[in-house]
């Protein structure tokens, strides 16, 4: 069974990050997208239903994901286990959208504002304390036009304003913002539709690659179906 669920996540990350390269539109993580990669690894699939979905995905995979499980008693399993993959796919982009943001607000202020020369008449403290401000305003909802006006003396945060502001912000929230607060609203958005997003987490981690910085994780790592994670009642154990 761990190496059905290897196989699965294998062929879910080869497809995603394939749809993820051409800029083609990101599938709602479903219990068809799951039992479709089951079905491409399994050791027989002449009678598998070859839908759409299936045929798309197939023709993404290589050869040496395909056809290396026998799934024939294992029916039960994989329906059990679409559920744990579909909640480790979506938490980890409600968990991690807002601080893979952050990271990358942070790593390109570090990297090329605060570390540099760029105003070297302000210490580095004062913008520290300007990356903070602007990442509250951020967070605020502050629209492009008054980001750009309330810093049309700081080149720096202009330009990453221009560079970046629709890379932060997914487009379906940009209608809703109207200077509403975009914390509250995005997590109600990743709540909905989580998979949206993962586009902007890519595009974040693809520029950080780019420019030669740490990128960070964009896709769950776990390809085992036993529990990485254990939560303990501590006050139980005292």
């Amino acid at each position: 069974m761990n190496d059905l669920f290897y196989y699965i996540s294998s062929i879910l990350r080869i497809y995603l990050l394939y749809k993820l390269e051409n800029n083609e539109e990101i599938p709602r993580f479903s219990h068809q997208l799951i039992i479709t990669a089951s079905q491409i690894c399994k050791i027989s699939n002449m009678d598998v239903i070859r839908s759409v979905l299936y045929n798309k995905v197939n023709e993404i995979i290589p050869e040496h994901f395909k056809s290396k499980i026998d799934t024939s008693s294992l029916t039960r399993m994989i329906n059990l286990e679409c559920n744990h993959l579909l909640t480790n796919y979506n938490n980890h982009i409600k968990m991690n959208f807002i601080s893979i943001m952050n990271n990358f607000i942070n790593i390109i202020f570090k990297n090329q504002y605060i570390n540099n020369n760029v105003n070297n008449n302000l210490s580095k403290e004062v913008k520290r304390l300007q990356l903070k401000e602007f990442k509250k305003q951020l967070m605020d909802g502050i629209c492009y036009d008054n980001l750009i006006r309330l810093y049309s003396d700081n080149e720096f945060i202009s330009l990453f304003v221009r560079s970046y502001y629709n890379m932060i912000y997914p487009k379906d929230l940009l209608i809703k913002l109207n200077n509403n607060n975009f914390e509250e609203i995005l997590k109600m958005e990743l709540d909905i539709e989580p998979h949206k997003n993962i586009t902007y987490m890519y595009r974040m981690c693809k520029e950080l690659q780019n420019l030669n910085y740490k990128s960070l994780q964009l896709l769950p790592m776990r390809t085992r179906m036993i529990p990485a994670h254990v939560p303990f009642d501590t006050a139980a154990i005292i």
